[in-house]
Protein backbone atom coordinates (compact mmCIF):
# COMPACT_ATOMS: atom_id res chain seq x y z
CA UNK A 1 0.00 0.00 0.00
CA UNK A 2 1.29 3.61 -0.74
CA UNK A 3 1.53 4.96 2.52
CA UNK A 4 2.57 8.45 1.02
CA UNK A 5 -0.84 8.64 0.05
CA UNK A 6 -3.14 6.80 1.91
CA UNK A 7 -2.07 9.46 4.86
CA UNK A 8 -2.96 12.55 3.62
CA UNK A 9 -6.26 11.84 2.48
CA UNK A 10 -6.75 9.98 5.92
CA UNK A 11 -5.55 13.61 7.17
CA UNK A 12 -8.20 15.17 4.90
CA UNK A 13 -11.03 12.82 5.93
CA UNK A 14 -10.01 13.53 9.44
CA UNK A 15 -10.03 17.64 8.60
CA UNK A 16 -13.44 17.31 6.97
CA UNK A 17 -14.41 15.65 10.20
CA UNK A 18 -13.27 18.26 12.04
CA UNK A 19 -14.90 21.37 10.21
CA UNK A 20 -18.10 19.60 10.45
CA UNK A 21 -18.04 18.17 13.76
CA UNK A 22 -21.30 16.03 13.59
CA UNK A 23 -20.76 15.30 17.02
CA UNK A 24 -21.50 18.66 18.52
CA UNK A 25 -25.12 19.43 17.09
CA UNK A 26 -26.14 23.26 16.77
CA UNK A 27 -22.12 23.65 17.09
CA UNK A 28 -22.30 25.53 13.58
CA UNK A 29 -25.46 27.72 14.33
CA UNK A 30 -24.96 31.82 15.62
CA UNK A 31 -27.73 33.86 16.46
CA UNK A 32 -26.95 38.03 17.60
CA UNK A 33 -29.04 39.97 18.46
CA UNK A 34 -28.35 43.56 18.16
CA UNK A 35 -29.25 46.75 20.41
CA UNK A 36 -32.19 47.65 18.21
CA UNK A 37 -33.86 44.37 18.79
CA UNK A 38 -32.55 43.46 15.25
CA UNK A 39 -31.64 39.81 15.35
CA UNK A 40 -29.42 37.58 12.84
CA UNK A 41 -29.10 34.16 12.17
CA UNK A 42 -26.13 32.03 10.34
CA UNK A 43 -24.15 29.25 9.94
CA UNK A 44 -20.98 29.09 10.00
CA UNK A 45 -18.01 27.11 8.56
CA UNK A 46 -15.97 26.19 11.34
CA UNK A 47 -18.20 25.15 15.09
CA UNK A 48 -18.10 27.61 17.78
CA UNK A 49 -15.25 27.55 19.94
CA UNK A 50 -16.84 26.99 22.87
CA UNK A 51 -18.31 23.91 21.60
CA UNK A 52 -15.59 22.17 19.63
CA UNK A 53 -12.29 23.84 19.30
CA UNK A 54 -11.62 22.56 15.63
CA UNK A 55 -8.30 24.45 15.04
CA UNK A 56 -6.89 23.78 18.14
CA UNK A 57 -7.20 19.92 17.21
CA UNK A 58 -6.12 20.78 13.58
CA UNK A 59 -3.12 21.67 15.45
CA UNK A 60 -2.89 18.84 17.55
CA UNK A 61 -2.85 16.07 14.43
CA UNK A 62 -0.40 18.31 12.28
CA UNK A 63 1.94 19.39 15.24
CA UNK A 64 5.32 19.57 13.31
CA UNK A 65 3.43 21.94 10.82
CA UNK A 66 3.78 24.58 13.10
CA UNK A 67 6.97 25.95 12.19
CA UNK A 68 5.52 26.97 9.18
CA UNK A 69 2.22 28.26 10.06
CA UNK A 70 3.94 30.69 12.30
CA UNK A 71 5.33 32.70 9.39
CA UNK A 72 2.37 32.86 8.20
CA UNK A 73 0.39 34.22 10.80
CA UNK A 74 3.35 36.68 10.64
CA UNK A 75 2.64 37.49 6.95
CA UNK A 76 -1.00 37.76 7.79
CA UNK A 77 -0.11 40.41 10.26
CA UNK A 78 2.09 42.36 8.29
CA UNK A 79 -0.11 42.53 5.51
CA UNK A 80 -3.26 43.96 8.04
CA UNK A 81 -0.86 45.81 9.46
CA UNK A 82 -1.48 45.45 12.85
CA UNK A 83 -1.42 42.98 14.99
CA UNK A 84 -4.34 41.12 15.30
CA UNK A 85 -4.95 37.38 17.54
CA UNK A 86 -5.04 34.39 14.55
CA UNK A 87 -7.92 33.80 13.12
CA UNK A 88 -9.05 30.23 14.33
CA UNK A 89 -10.09 29.48 10.19
CA UNK A 90 -7.47 30.57 8.88
CA UNK A 91 -5.30 28.40 11.22
CA UNK A 92 -7.76 25.75 10.80
CA UNK A 93 -6.81 25.73 6.86
CA UNK A 94 -3.29 26.97 7.33
CA UNK A 95 -3.08 23.66 9.33
CA UNK A 96 -4.98 21.36 7.50
CA UNK A 97 -3.28 22.16 4.34
CA UNK A 98 0.44 21.97 5.83
CA UNK A 99 -0.63 18.53 7.49
CA UNK A 100 -0.90 17.05 4.07
CA UNK A 101 2.53 17.63 3.92
CA UNK A 102 3.23 16.22 6.75
CA UNK A 103 1.30 13.17 6.85
CA UNK A 104 3.25 12.67 3.43
CA UNK A 105 6.62 12.18 5.05
CA UNK A 106 4.65 9.79 7.78
CA UNK A 107 3.81 8.02 4.96
CA UNK A 108 7.34 8.10 3.64
CA UNK A 109 8.60 6.98 7.06
CA UNK A 110 6.01 4.19 7.28
CA UNK A 111 7.47 2.67 3.50
CA UNK A 112 10.54 2.96 4.47
CA UNK A 113 9.80 1.01 7.90
CA UNK A 114 8.32 -1.76 5.76
CA UNK A 115 10.91 -2.25 3.36
CA UNK A 116 13.59 -2.25 5.95
CA UNK A 117 11.00 -5.20 7.73
CA UNK A 118 11.15 -7.13 4.48
CA UNK A 119 14.40 -6.12 2.99
CA UNK A 120 16.93 -5.87 5.82
CA UNK A 121 18.28 -3.09 4.36
CA UNK A 122 17.29 0.57 4.60
CA UNK A 123 16.09 2.25 1.74
CA UNK A 124 18.71 5.52 0.28
CA UNK A 125 16.96 8.70 3.04
CA UNK A 126 16.09 11.85 0.84
CA UNK A 127 17.26 15.39 2.42
CA UNK A 128 13.89 16.28 2.96
CA UNK A 129 12.99 13.03 5.25
CA UNK A 130 15.97 14.43 7.73
CA UNK A 131 14.59 17.79 7.60
CA UNK A 132 10.85 16.31 8.65
CA UNK A 133 12.37 14.62 11.11
CA UNK A 134 14.48 17.00 12.93
CA UNK A 135 11.56 19.73 12.35
CA UNK A 136 9.24 17.47 14.14
CA UNK A 137 11.53 16.45 16.69
CA UNK A 138 12.14 19.94 17.34
CA UNK A 139 8.67 20.93 17.51
CA UNK A 140 7.21 17.58 19.77
CA UNK A 141 10.20 17.64 22.13
CA UNK A 142 9.18 21.35 22.95
CA UNK A 143 5.46 20.32 23.39
CA UNK A 144 5.82 17.42 25.19
CA UNK A 145 8.16 19.85 27.66
CA UNK A 146 5.24 22.60 27.80
CA UNK A 147 2.78 20.03 28.34
CA UNK A 148 4.88 18.43 31.38
CA UNK A 149 6.08 21.20 32.87
CA UNK A 150 3.71 24.40 31.91
CA UNK A 151 0.19 24.49 31.19
CA UNK A 152 -1.27 23.65 28.08
CA UNK A 153 -4.54 25.73 27.48
CA UNK A 154 -5.87 23.24 25.21
CA UNK A 155 -5.36 19.56 26.67
CA UNK A 156 -5.88 17.78 22.95
CA UNK A 157 -2.79 19.18 22.64
CA UNK A 158 -0.41 17.91 25.03
CA UNK A 159 -2.02 14.14 24.22
CA UNK A 160 -1.60 14.56 20.66
CA UNK A 161 2.13 16.21 21.75
CA UNK A 162 3.12 13.15 23.23
CA UNK A 163 2.00 10.90 20.30
CA UNK A 164 4.40 13.12 17.76
CA UNK A 165 7.24 12.66 20.15
CA UNK A 166 7.28 9.22 19.77
CA UNK A 167 6.55 9.51 15.85
CA UNK A 168 9.23 12.02 14.90
CA UNK A 169 12.15 10.78 17.47
CA UNK A 170 11.33 7.12 15.94
CA UNK A 171 11.74 9.29 12.61
CA UNK A 172 15.26 10.90 13.60
CA UNK A 173 16.54 8.17 14.41
CA UNK A 174 15.90 5.49 11.13
CA UNK A 175 16.69 8.85 9.41
CA UNK A 176 20.19 9.01 11.16
CA UNK A 177 20.89 5.52 10.45
CA UNK A 178 20.23 6.26 7.00
CA UNK A 179 22.37 8.89 6.74
CA UNK A 180 25.23 6.79 8.97
CA UNK A 181 24.76 3.64 6.38
CA UNK A 182 25.01 5.68 3.39
CA UNK A 183 27.41 7.98 4.51
CA UNK A 184 29.92 5.03 5.66
CA UNK A 185 28.93 3.47 2.09
CA UNK A 186 29.79 6.43 0.01
CA UNK A 187 33.97 6.63 -1.06
CA UNK A 188 35.59 9.70 0.18
CA UNK A 189 38.41 10.65 -1.99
Amino acid sequence: MRFRFGLPVLQLVATILLAWAPWVPGAHEFDVVLRDGREFKGWTILPNEEAFDAAAWAQSVNLPTILFEIPADLAIDAIAKEPTIPDPRMRFTLFSVLGLICWYFVGRLVEDVLQFHETRILPRMKGSDLAFAVDGALVSAIAVVVSIFGHPFVPVLAYWACAWFIVTFGALSIRLAQYVQYRKATPSF
